[in-house]
Formats: structure tokens, sequence, C-alpha cells
């Protein structure tokens, strides 16, 4: 392999840290746990923090930043919780810092930006790699207040125009009821169950935005020996919600579902349940692409049998 070619892959193999990238055999990255490295003095950025190439989550501590979710660096290395990416911070000016980037194993050039985020540069053995830290939560509001107001802001401009990589990117979330079946006493007495769900979901924070979707049919027929009624779905199906946003604005959604539905025909025992999934787990920790968790929504039906709903939440983006 010629220089120009050995070099070419260097490079793609080392800009590998912008996408995280799944793959079947990976090794722990030999990089330091926080426990091993001292705790310098604190920042009035100390927090956690979102890196905006990778959607990933890291807590800036006492002088050093370590991994609060796991990602893929380089295609190899597996950076886990707790390992530190970041150590040696120092302070320039108000706003600004200079820290060691230990994945890419250069200085990485730190400026605070007019909306609380920081533009992140680093100029690393290979190339230079920019990317944007959104701010989740900071251990000293009222410190970070101080430090924002003392800020010059006049690059802000010029480094927001240099790649759109910079920017939070944007997930997509599909949630609707996957499955339904019904079961428990009384299976003797009544044949089956139908009944009408509608969704809908608000984002805390975002002037009560909501979104909703139409009212979806379910059927299940009520057996001991029970089968679960499956649905599917296509991007434009009615019972289907979908979910734009930031990963912070995503962990902030609430889902609320009602359900009114009746066994056998539709009659005068009609009934409505309703059920809230208020920020999550599944949001607020968030997904790979792909990935979906399901949620089981039990009915109790008294003496009749039981309603079982299988609400899946799955990132598509």
């Amino acid at each position: 392999m010629n220089t120009k070619a050995l070099k070419l892959l260097l490079v793609a193999a080392f800009v590998c840290l912008a996408m995280p990238v799944t793959v079947s055999a990976q090794s722990p990255a030999a990089l330091p746990m926080k426990g091993s490295i001292p705790v310098a003095q604190a920042s009035a950025i100390d927090g956690v923090w979102t890196i905006s190439t990778l959607g990933k989550r890291i807590r800036i501590e006492g002088g050093r930043a370590y991994a609060l979710d796991p990602w893929t660096h380089a295609l190899f290395w597996q950076i886990q919780p707790d390992m530190v990416v970041l150590t040696n911070f120092r302070r320039l000016e108000p706003g600004a810092w200079l820290a060691d980037d230990l994945p890419l194993t250069g200085s990485a050039r730190m400026k605070l930006a007019s909306d609380g985020n920081i533009d992140v540069s680093v100029k690393g053995a290979l190339v230079k790699v920019k990317y944007r830290l959104i701010k989740q939560t900071v251990d000293d509001q009222g410190w970070f207040a101080q430090e924002l107001s003392s800020t010059d802001f006049s690059s802000d401009t010029a480094f927001a125009g240099t790649s759109r990589r910079m920017q939070e990117p944007v997930e997509t979330w599909q949630v609707y009821v996957k499955q339904v079946w019904c079961t428990g006493s009384g299976v003797g007495f009544v044949k089956d169950a139908t009944g009408n769900i509608s969704v809908n979901a608000s984002r805390a924070g975002d002037s009560g935005r909501t979104v909703t979707t139409k009212r979806k049919k379910v059927n299940a027929e009520c057996k001991k020996k029970f089968k679960k009624q499956s649905y599917r779905y296509g991007s434009d199906s009615p019972g289907m919600l979908v979910l734009t946003g930031t990963r912070e604005q995503i962990a902030n959604y609430t889902i609320n579902y009602s359900f009114e539905w009746w066994y056998g025909r539709k009659g005068k025992k009609s009934r409505t349940d309703r059920k809230r999934y208020k920020r999550p787990g599944v949001l607020k920790e968030g997904l790979e692409v792909s990935e979906r968790k399901d949620y089981t929504w039990k009915i109790d039906g008294g003496a009749a049998p039981d309603f079982y709903l299988r609400v899946r939440f799955r990132r598509t983006k």
C-alpha cells in the first residue's frame, strides 16, 4: 500500500468519532477511569453535556470530563461510562477553555456560545474535528449565568457556519400499539373485546406543544389460551404517533393514551381507560436508531377478562 493510500485510510478511521457505529467485535478504549484522575478546580461549565455529533452525554466535573453513555470510537474502540474523554481543563478567559481530548489525542479549544452551548474545535493527530457540547444541566446555574454574561460572542456566527455537523441532531421516534390480547377470569362469558384507541403527546417547556393521532380500532378474542393480535403500520397509519426533536426535546415528551372499549357488541357496557407515560425512561435514556422498547398496559376487567395492550417506542432516525 502506498503512503497516500495509507494516510487516507488512517484519516477515515480517525474521523469515525463523529458517527456512532455498531460492530460485532469491539475492545474497551485505553482511557483512564474517572476515579484515577484527581478532581481539580470546579468550573462554571461543570455539568452534563451532549456531544452534538454523537448524541452521547458526558459530564464535566472538576477539571475533567467522563462518559455517561457508551459509544464506539474509530470503529473498534468502545468508550464506556466513567471513562475520561477530556482532561486538564484550563480557563483562558471568560467563556473560553482549553482541554486535552484523549480519544482524538489533541488539544480541544472550547468556546461558550450565546445559546448556552459550547463550540469545540480539536486539532487531532491527523485531522481537525469540530462539534458542539449541548447543555443539559449545569451544577451551578448562577455561576454559569455569570460566565455567560461575561463572554464575548463576536465569533459565534463564523463558527456556526463552518459545518452542519455542529448542529444538534434531530431524532425521530414512533409510538404505537403493536399488540393486544384478552385473557383472565370470565373468558367463557365473553367472546372478544374491541375498542378505539387515541394517543397524543405533549412536550414540557415547549408552550404546550401537542402531537395527536387519529383513533385506531383494535380487537382481540378473549381466551384462556390467548393469541396476541399484532398490527402493522405504514408511515401515515392513523394509530402511529411520530415524535421529532433533539435529544433534550425527546426526553421531555409525555405520552397520553385514551381507550374506549367494550366486550362483545358495543352497547351500554363500554368503558374508557387512560394511560399516561410521563417522560418515560426509554425517551429519557434514548435508544440507538432501529432499536425499540415495549411497555405492557394491563386493564383490569374485574370479574371479566383483562385486556392488554403492548405499547412500542421505536427510534427510526
